[in-house]
């Protein structure tokens, strides 16, 4: 899926980003159009392994825990 998302131009983050970026977002299954971003910069690492959805536990701190597969 293709998400678009405006950034205010405040924000820090706004000059360390780029149309086409990648990024990690946190969304509930249960209301898909509440979603946050866990990562801007995901290392490669981490993109390959959220290729494929995977369900968290909690997100705590910058920390993510992985439900039991």
């Amino acid at each position: 899926n293709v998400y678009k998302f405006k950034i205010s131009e405040k924000l820090d983050i706004y000059q360390k980003i780029d149309i086409g970026d990648s990024v990690l977002i946190l969304t509930s299954r249960e209301y898909p159009q509440v979603m946050e971003v866990l990562k801007w910069n995901p290392t490669h690492d981490e993109i390959e392994r959220y290729k494929v959805p995977r369900k968290f536990k909690s997100y705590v701190n910058g920390k993510i825990e992985e439900e039991e597969e």
